[in-house]
């Protein structure tokens, strides 16, 4: 049982590396196959190719056709394919990266943890895990460069542009007439939305060069269109009935087909539409829109678009540092830079949120509001720490302890206007005493107490005490005048004693 274990584990391992092994096979002409050589003679060869991950293909070759055969070891192969993941390509999703792990690194430390590529193996799966890291928490690699969630926020027509040129850049890439339309579309779509950005800039080169190309194929199309539209009527008019109502059928399909993507296209305000290469009017339509296009875009110029587009970006950086006043000078200055040699400005698409300047007018427009209302909201808080600043004083004069301490004072008052009365009453007290007891003087009456008018920050001075009136004084007048009138009358005579004696003294 052991044994048995032991071998499938073996014939596993072995189906392994026989499926990771790639040869290579070069041809004379410059062709290259790589896959698994089934079969070599001295006159022909067999190597199974790759389609897809499931689909393969086997190539017959004559050997005198072949300049080199290379048979690579199976570690070898793998780790050749593997080195070609790095560095990655734009725009990857996580998925696709954890796909990648999966079938490239993980897979090969696992079936040749003895290689002598190991090492960089190793290196090529912390990067792979560093970059989906960075996707996973989104972030997007764009060309070789990383853009973070805050920069597609902060400049989002840069980074969405840049997306738009690179999925034209990868259209073109093609070579065919049908992916040279879709690098158009692309074009118009970066025209449309993102004119003046530094992506339609480089946009305007690649579409310079698109064009030609695209005429050529186009009218290859329409000289051959009618030679094979005739070949295929001849080849379905050898068919029977049933036959030939099959391939009539699938042909109005296509040609249904062809007309709802163009009327799609039309709605949708999509001037690159698709094309119908079996409709010589058709082809005949598009070549004369290719024409007109291709006019209209070689009159811009690459290299003041360019120019003015760098002065865009750097307003838009003026605006994300706050700089607004700065920011709108070099807005208004960069929309009249020219972007064609007959120093004409693009006033269609120059205008516009669609339009890089456009956008950065909302934006400048946006910024400057949020920094009114930070600035009012600013004054508004001001004005409420002044208000509560001034409450605050206000009961911190009206707090328990300050009553207390007016009272305090009110009372110290009071005490000192009863101390300036009594000293007064005790002057009076010393004089009466000279006065006869029998004359006492009347008392003064008691002084109305004076009220005083508080203030709340000042105390108004007391007013000077008054002095009482000196009634001791007209007791001893009276006494004075008593004692004046007893005299005079016994000088005259007058009174009981003086009367009766005089009268006696006549007789």
């Amino acid at each position: 049982m052991r044994n048995l274990h032991s071998f499938l584990l073996t014939c596993l391992l072995f189906l392994g590396i026989s499926a990771a092994r790639a040869d290579i096979v070069k041809m004379k002409n410059g062709t290259n196959y790589e896959g698994k050589i089934t079969l070599q003679t001295p006159d022909l060869i067999k190597i199974e190719v790759p389609i897809t991950d499931k689909i393969k293909e086997t190539k017959t070759l004559a050997m005198k056709d072949v300049s080199e055969v290379i048979k690579t070891a199976a570690d070898d192969a793998m780790f050749s394919k593997i080195q070609k993941m790095v560095p990655t390509d734009s725009l990857l999703s996580a998925e696709k990266y954890r796909s990648m792990l999966t079938t490239g690194p993980e897979a090969f430390l696992s079936q040749f943890a003895g290689s002598k590529h190991k090492e960089e193996v190793e290196k090529i799966k912390k990067t792979l895990e560093e970059e989906l890291d960075k996707v996973e928490r989104g972030n997007i690699k764009l060309e070789g460069e990383w853009y973070t969630p805050q920069d597609r926020n902060d400049f989002p027509k840069l980074i969405e542009s840049k997306i738009v040129l690179y999925r034209m850049k990868n259209n073109a890439a093609g070579g065919r007439y049908l992916n040279y339309i879709s690098a158009m579309r692309d074009f118009e779509t970066l025209e449309t939305k993102y004119f003046g950005t530094p992506a339609f800039a480089e946009a305007v080169g690649a579409a310079q060069k698109i064009l030609p190309v695209l005429g050529q194929q186009l009218k290859g199309l329409r000289r051959d269109v009618d030679v094979k539209n005739a070949q295929w009527e001849a080849s379905k008019n050898a068919l029977n009935e049933v036959d030939r109502q099959r391939v009539e059928a699938a042909r109005n399909r296509e040609e249904a087909q062809f007309a709802a993507a163009v009327a799609a296209d039309k709605k949708a305000k999509i001037r690159w539409t698709r094309v119908n290469p079996r409709s010589p009017s058709a082809l005949d339509a598009y070549l004369q829109f290719a024409a007109s296009e291709y006019k209209r875009i070689n009159d811009l110029n690459s290299t003041l678009i360019s120019e003015r587009a760098e002065a865009l970006v750097e307003v838009d950086q003026m605006i994300q540092k706050g700089e607004l006043d700065r920011a709108k000078i070099k807005l208004a200055a960069a929309a009249e830079l020219p972007i064609s040699d007959k120093g004409n400005a693009k006033k269609s698409s120059s205008k516009g949120s669609t339009s890089y300047a456009g956008a950065l007018r909302e934006k400048l427009n946006e910024k400057e509001s949020e920094k009114k209302a930070i600035a009012k909201a600013q004054s508004d808080a001001k004005k409420s720490e002044a208000l509560a600043a001034n409450l605050k004083e206000t009961q911190d004069e009206n707090r328990p302890s300050d009553l207390l301490s007016s009272a305090a004072d009110a009372t110290a008052g009071k005490g000192r206007d009863a101390e300036d009365g009594k000293g007064a009453i005790d002057d009076f007290d010393m004089l009466a005493t000279n006065v006869p007891k029998k004359e006492e003087p009347a008392k003064a009456a008691p002084e109305k107490p004076v009220k005083k008018k508080t203030e709340k920050k000042e105390r108004a001075p007391l007013p000077p005490a008054k002095k009482p009136f000196p009634f001791h004084l007209i007791g001893i007048a009276l006494a004075v005048l008593a004692g004046g009138a007893v005299v005079a009358m016994k000088v005259l005579g007058i009174g009981g004693k003086g009367d009766d004696g005089g009268g006696e003294d006549d007789e």
